[in-house]
């Protein structure tokens, strides 16, 4: 089973637990349909959600218009992350904290790696790679799962346990093999919470064997109790590791000084039964500076948005309606000009 996890807004300078959960799907969003709305213009309608598995929590971003964070890190548009214990998950500007509420720690090296298997976003299996040798792939005569409309004898991609860690092949096959965002080709040695995609296939990787000395020591960036810190991926070449670092302090920065300047507004938590048996819980802070049409200060406005705020404005001017009269008038006999004299050159 999934551990049993509570979610604590850390918006304030108390932790406020918001819900508990040990199974199914927990969504966010600002839409009421949403198992946690979020009352933040920042916030996507539909913008992510926490997917239990057998024994993990996975979280994804919905190509939300401001994005997702996961300890610093900014997840690509649609990326999945697997948390744990103590994790932050951040919203736009709506961070919350995981807390598994049975947390045992675990020594790494007693701990078996996996793949957690998706299928167009639906859990499928937890593959357990114990044994040197053990592989798992998709395609090919020892494949476990298959690509609709490909030969099945084609390998589409290998994962094998190799000198102790996992290692990726791509085989044969013309789909696109995508490890965190980034497509693949070769052999890639494989990371704790490293995603693979191919297809309507994701493969989210669980090692706590590499990946896990940066969140079992982290190191602050700021001086506060409530720091958020990033993980790093042993296999990264230096200078994506340097950029990578780069954009999460200064992302996080940025998140910093909007939210000190909101110092002193009231969260506002509730919770209203939607029907039996499920609760749907509202987050937001009351505040007049955010009450017009757009998202909040620092985002960037979406399509339908920018819409939304143009035709508020244009119905917020004054209108003269003599003036306006006086203006189609104008129009029309200039257009009937034109055209008298059009057919006069003509004839």
């Amino acid at each position: 089973m999934p551990p049993l996890i509570s979610l604590q807004s850390v918006a304030a300078e108390e932790p406020q637990e918001i819900m508990q959960a040990d199974s199914g799907v927990v969504t966010f969003g600002r839409g009421t349909e949403n198992l946690i709305v979020v009352d933040s213009e920042a916030v996507s309608r539909r913008h992510a959600c926490l997917i239990a598995t057998d024994n993990n929590w996975v979280f994804r971003d919905f190509e939300s218009t401001n994005g997702s964070w996961v300890n610093g890190v900014r997840l690509s548009p649609g990326q999945s992350r697997l948390v744990r214990h103590g994790d932050v998950i951040q919203l736009a500007d709506f961070p919350l904290r995981i807390v598994d509420l049975n947390y045992v720690e675990v020594p790494a090296d007693q701990t078996a790696p996996s793949l957690l298997v998706f299928y167009s976003d639906h859990f499928e299996a937890e593959i357990f790679m114990e044994e040197p040798g053990s592989r798992f792939a998709i395609g090919g005569p020892e494949g476990q799962f298959f690509i609709e409309g490909v030969p099945d004898h084609v390998v589409q991609l290998e994962i094998s346990q190799r000198a102790s860690r996992l290692e990726l092949s791509t085989g044969q096959g013309s789909i696109p093999v995508i490890v965190n965002g980034i497509a693949a080709r070769g052999v890639t040695a494989l990371s704790d919470r490293d995603e693979v995609g191919i297809d309507s296939y994701r493969i989210i990787i669980s090692d706590l064997r590499h990946g896990a000395a940066a969140l079992a020591q982290p190191k602050p960036r700021a001086k506060t109790d409530r720091a958020i810190y990033a993980y790093e991926r042993p296999n990264a070449p230096e200078h994506l590791r340097r950029e990578s670092e780069q954009r999460a302090a200064a992302d996080w920065e940025s998140e910093a000084a909007r939210r000190r300047s909101q110092s002193g507004k009231r969260f506002v938590f509730g919770s209203e039964p939607a029907q039996e048996n499920e609760t749907v819980t509202t987050l937001g802070f009351t505040s007049p500076r955010y009450s017009a049409p757009g998202p909040a200060k620092g985002f960037e406005m979406s399509v339908s948005q920018r819409f939304a705020a143009a035709i508020a404005e244009a119905d917020a001017r004054p209108r003269n309606p003599v003036w306006e009269m006086f203006v189609t008038v104008f129009g029309v006999i200039f257009f009937v000009a034109i055209l008298a004299a059009i057919f006069w050159l003509i004839l």
